[in-house]
C-alpha cells in the first residue's frame, strides 16, 4: 500500500489501527483459539512500489505466469528504480486461515 496517498486522504490512522488489529487476530489464530483469520507473517516499509515486472498489473496479473515452479521463468532481477521514483510502500506478509 502507498502510504502517502493513504496519509494525503488523512487515513493514515485508519489503518494503522487495521494492522494492530489484524496483528492481534493474528495471535488468536496463531494459537489455535480461533483458526477464522489470517495469520499476519511480516509487515515492512520499503522506499520504493514493486516492479511491474514480478508482482503484475491490472493489465497483465501474472507476468511470471499462473504457477511458480522453482528455476523456471526467473529472468533478471528488476532494475534499481531512481531517486525520482521514491514514496513510502508498507508491505505485509500474510497467510490465509485454514479454517476458512
Amino acid at each position: 500500500m502507498d502510504v502517502e496517498i493513504i496519509e494525503e486522504l488523512g487515513n493514515k490512522h485508519v489503518v494503522g489501527a487495521e494492522l494492530a488489529v489484524a496483528v492481534m487476530l493474528s495471535s488468536l489464530s496463531r494459537r489455535n483459539i480461533c483458526p477464522n483469520f489470517v495469520i499476519t507473517r511480516g509487515v515492512f516499509t520499503c522506499p520504493f512500489e514493486p516492479p511491474a515486472t514480478h508482482w503484475g498489473t491490472a493489465d497483465n496479473k501474472c507476468p511470471k505466469g499462473k504457477k511458480y515452479v522453482h528455476g523456471e521463468n526467473v529472468g533478471r532481477k528488476p532494475r534499481v528504480p531512481s531517486n525520482k521514483n521514491r514514496g513510502s510502500f508498507q508491505y505485509i506478509r500474510m497467510e490465509l486461515c485454514s479454517e476458512g
